[in-house]
């Protein structure tokens, strides 16, 4: 078939034990695991694969959102908390906001992310996610409206279970907004940009 020298490169999201890497190393150029980070280093063995078979006058680039910027705009430079305990999920809506210049902090557990804003005081928005192991979402937004800084901070609830009431009963947790999995990137952006705006 002529694909016996064909590049093959792992992009999985699976947490692979130890035998499966033995396996799928012998047979392919690398394992990339999905994250938040996994489209630099995707980027980055592509990159250095091509460098290697032939000439290439500029990096090829791997666009980490089919979003237009402009949805986003007036978030570049800002940095936005991601909470969900997803990893496909934080590492989609991670690319999308990096697309538009935010700078993206992640954290998988309600507590987790209480830990990560009181660290990191720049946070101007949080993407929550409602079902969470331990403390889920609505606990930790009720968690992040008992302190007088965060009164006003824009948290967005995020959750898989699209069901009738659910807008309601989010906003009634004190989230201020709502959004459906699987996310919508541009609703997503404009949705961060139109409360960014009011902030």
């Amino acid at each position: 078939m002529g694909l016996h020298n064909l590049a093959v490169i792992v992009h999985t999201a699976k947490e692979l034990t130890p035998a499966e890497v033995a396996e799928l190393s012998s047979g392919t150029l690398s394992i990339v695991q999905k994250s938040p980070a996994g489209a630099v280093s995707l980027q980055a063995v592509l990159n250095a694969f091509l460098a290697e078979v032939g000439p290439l006058q500029t990096p090829v680039p791997i666009k980490s959102s089919t979003v237009a910027p402009e949805l986003g705009l007036g978030l570049s430079g800002r940095t936005v908390l991601v909470v969900d305990d997803e990893v496909r999920n934080l590492s989609s809506m991670a690319a999308a906001l990096e697309a538009n210049g935010v700078r993206i902090l992640v954290a998988e557990s309600g507590q987790a992310g209480l830990d990560e804003l009181r660290a990191q005081p720049e946070v101007v928005a949080v993407l929550m996610d409602v079902m969470m192991p331990g403390m889920d979402g609505m606990q930790a937004t009720r968690r992040i409206r008992d302190e007088p800084a965060w009164q006003m901070l824009p948290v967005i609830a995020v959750t898989a279970r699209a069901m009738p009431g659910d807008r309601e009963a989010s906003l009634a947790a004190n989230f201020s907004d709502y959004l459906s999995k699987p996310v919508d990137m541009p609703t997503l952006l404009k949705m961060l940009s139109r409360w960014l705006t009011r902030s």
